[in-house]
């Protein structure tokens, strides 16, 4: 805090705002009558009050002339406090204000990493704007786990790839997202250019561990269409997978709105896997004994639209494949 707000509130434990209207209005108005109109007080009050409180300090704050009144050093010197704290003042009032209205409560939800890269972040600073007094906690992680927690009742809901469901859950589908081929942004696939992966010379691909809900349907679509694999590394990490892509000629297998960030930057080339399309179902578990809270309500609702509103980049994806013959 500066100096200037160290003393403003020292001088505030001794006045009360009215006291400090006053003595602003008569500085800036010249004149104990027309501050007194501006404050809706009378001249002889106004009058009162500047003595009372050059009695305080035992300073003058205005020299008297016959019709006008004229600030003093000590007068300008705080005239400067004053302004500093209405001004203070002001902003503490607007502040408040945001907490009137909105939500309030804390709520955890659960979101896959293809959710937490692209979606949440646009989505919570939303919330937070809107509703100050209420607070969401998202953690991160794949479908096992957020399952357990929601199934507990310790998550309001989480966002998890589909599958067949169980005891103590609500399930409805989320969003479907198409799946992209990624690869280093020197490999030899044009970006953003549609491909059908069974064109390609054989991959070297990360996937998923076996624990992992999408390891099992992206294995049956490689042996389904064709699709060459000369190597699999296991990996459960989105950081360290697409770090990997980046540097080497490793590629990987990753939902769109996930890679929407990468879309206009020069870090990885992306391509959509089309004839046949891969598609990504992630599905909403929620606890099936407690209905969801307006806070939780609100939150899902801001991310259904931040995810639609990236989604609908990928509808600008041409429709013509051209595919060369490898990566490296």
């Amino acid at each position: 805090m500066s100096r200037l707000n160290i003393a403003s509130l020292n001088v505030l434990m001794g006045e009360s705002l009215r006291e400090i209207r006053l003595f602003v209005a008569a500085y800036e108005e010249g004149s104990f009558t027309a501050a007194a109109h501006r404050e809706n007080a009378t001249q002889s009050g106004v009058s009162q009050h500047m003595h009372k409180l050059e009695g305080r300090f035992g300073v003058p704050f205005f020299s008297r002339e016959t019709g006008v009144i004229r600030p003093t050093p000590a007068g300008d010197l705080y005239y400067r406090y004053c302004i500093e704290i209405l001004r203070v003042h002001e902003v503490a009032r607007n502040e408040m204000k945001k907490f009137r209205s909105g939500l309030s409560g804390e709520i955890v939800v659960g979101l896959m990493p293809t959710m937490t890269r692209s979606v949440v972040g646009p989505a919570l600073a939303t919330f937070v704007a809107e509703n100050p007094n209420a607070q969401v906690r998202v953690v991160d992680g794949f479908s096992a786990m957020l399952t357990e927690h929601v199934r507990a009742g310790e998550y309001a809901f989480a966002v998890v790839p589909a599958f067949q469901g169980g005891p103590g859950l609500s399930t409805r589908l989320f969003h479907s997202t198409p799946e992209v081929l990624v690869s280093r942004r020197s490999s030899r696939l044009n970006h953003m250019a549609p491909i059908r992966l069974s064109d390609l010379d054989p991959l070297n691909l990360l996937l998923p561990s076996p624990q992992n809900t999408r390891r099992r349907t992206l294995e049956t679509f490689l042996a389904s269409n064709g699709v060459r694999v000369r190597r699999v590394l296991e990996i459960d990490s989105m950081f360290g997978a697409l770090d990997l892509v980046a540097n080497t000629d490793w590629v990987s297998i990753f939902p769109a709105i996930m890679m929407a960030p990468d879309i206009d930057r020069d870090l990885f080339t992306i391509n959509m896997i089309v004839e046949p399309q891969l598609t990504l179902d992630l599905v909403l578990i929620e606890p099936l004994r407690q209905p969801m809270g307006p806070i939780a309500e609100t939150f899902l609702r801001l991310l259904e639209d931040e995810t639609a509103r990236i989604s609908a980049r990928w509808a600008k994806v041409p429709a013509t494949t051209r595919v060369p013959r490898a990566i490296a």
